[in-house]
């Protein structure tokens, strides 16, 4: 929201952007019948402005993963464990603050979005709506599809199916007849890039290894990367994953690594291989399907992916999952996912298994993740560990990388939850990519 945005309610403006106009929601219309900001069924973009697309009962868990990463704290270390480095100095009461309002906001949303006033009242409207966002036109029309855009559509032997059908918004984001993206989108991916992060793996390791809760977990090679979008970059997903395996080739020096120099590509240099992998001849029909990629902002996903990395002779394969069966699909990625990561272990005796296997492209509809890693937890629910391009690591996180890590047992679940995707958000999806 900007700060000229009036109250859908009463028409005020707030003077001081959309945190005013949140809490003058709240406290001054707390028995409105629902959020005026959205109609049930309807998706909406995140009000943190990641650029994701949600479905309103996606929104409460989604600003959950948004509160974790405003997290600033530095996590405290046990007595023996005390670095000893040159104490930072401590906040000022206006950064304190800042950090306070941003949770708070936060909240805010949460709190406005599920129906809930500052008073703890629920709101009398719900939404029912099970609806998966970017649900295809062409699965409505009877092709079947394996996920939503990035997904290929597969014959009975796999194969992915010809098509030559031009996609719409559901499949290629809100932005899918753009011929060319906006100059200030331009200069905002050519001067800032992206956010990344080197060496958060081997802090999800030693905490993994700390958690009560954890029974045993697989992780990939430590040489990952996680990379998250800028602040109103929109759904450039897929390409922020491209690069996660990416940075992964090249730190390992797998097979392919000669083709970049020392960090991965740009979304720009993504589209140029992608339109080179089509031209090529694999996977050429995205280009009928999609009517191009070059400059815009139309989302991408699979076979996209394993078009860039085939067309520089990269071995990978795409594997999917769809069962109308209610959560077969995903017991069956998760099977899936742990055998990959069993197979290349080198001691059956650790809990905490670290592998040499290179991360994996994840596709549901709707959105993509890098997976790093699986973890079964002692009550016997399994999740996957992953990087998401949509969030950012917390200070918290970033203030371990390089350190060893030491933490009271109790914290730990808070400081892994941001990377662990279980039941609860794979409840809604029956069908998933990997690459």
């Amino acid at each position: 929201m900007s700060n000229s945005d009036p109250c859908p309610f009463c028409g005020f403006k707030p003077g001081q952007g959309e945190y005013e106009l949140i809490l003058h929601i709240e406290q001054q219309h707390p028995d409105a019948d629902g959020s005026p900001l959205t109609t049930s069924g309807d998706p909406i973009s995140c009000p943190e402005g990641c650029g994701e697309i949600l479905q309103l009962d996606e929104l409460a868990y989604h600003l959950e993963l948004h509160e974790l990463e405003a997290q600033d704290a530095t996590p405290e270390p046990e007595p023996e464990q005390t670095p000893t480095v040159a104490r930072k100095p401590e906040p000022s009461t206006r950064e304190r603050e800042r950090k306070h309002k941003k949770v708070s906001a936060i909240q805010a949303w949460k709190d406005l979005f599920s129906g809930r006033s500052s008073h703890g009242k629920e709101s009398s409207s719900s939404s029912n709506s099970s609806r998966t966002r970017h649900k295809t036109k062409r699965e409505d029309a009877g092709i079947i599809k394996t996920t939503s855009r990035g997904s290929s559509s597969r014959d009975k032997n796999g194969e992915r199916a010809k098509s030559n059908v031009r996609l719409g918004k559901s499949d290629l984001g809100r932005f899918a007849h753009e011929r060319k993206m906006p100059p200030w989108l331009v200069d905002l991916l050519k001067d800032e890039g992206q956010v990344v992060n080197d060496g958060v793996l081997p802090v999800l390791s030693q905490l993994l290894e700390q958690s009560p809760s954890t029974q045993y977990a697989y992780l990939c090679h430590p040489a990952v990367q996680h990379v998250s979008k800028l602040r109103r970059e929109g759904g450039f997903c897929g390409y922020r994953n491209i690069q996660m395996l990416t940075s992964n080739i090249i730190s390992a020096q797998r097979e392919g690594s000669n083709h970049f120099g020392r960090t991965f590509p740009s979304i720009f240099q993504i589209q140029d291989l992608i339109e080179n992998a089509w031209d090529m001849g694999i996977n050429a029909q995205g280009r009928a399907e999609t009517g191009g990629v070059k400059g815009t902002r139309k989302y991408i996903g699979t076979p996209e992916a394993q078009a860039v990395f085939l067309s520089l002779e990269i071995p990978c394969s795409v594997q999917a999952f769809k069962d109308q069966e209610r959560g077969k699909s995903k017991q069956r990625l998760f099977e899936a996912i742990e055998g990959y990561f069993h197979g290349g272990i080198t001691s059956v005796e650790d809990r905490i298994h670290h592998t040499e296997l290179p991360p994996i492209y994840l596709q549901h509809p709707g959105h993509s993740l890098t997976i790093v890693g699986f973890e079964r937890q002692m009550d016997g629910q399994a999740n996957l560990l992953v990087f998401d391009p949509s969030f950012r690591d917390s200070t918290k996180i970033r203030n371990l990388i390089g350190r060893t890590v030491r933490q009271k047992p109790s914290s730990i679940d808070s400081f892994l939850q941001p990377y662990r995707r279980g039941s609860h958000y794979f409840r809604k999806y029956n069908q998933y990519e990997v690459l």
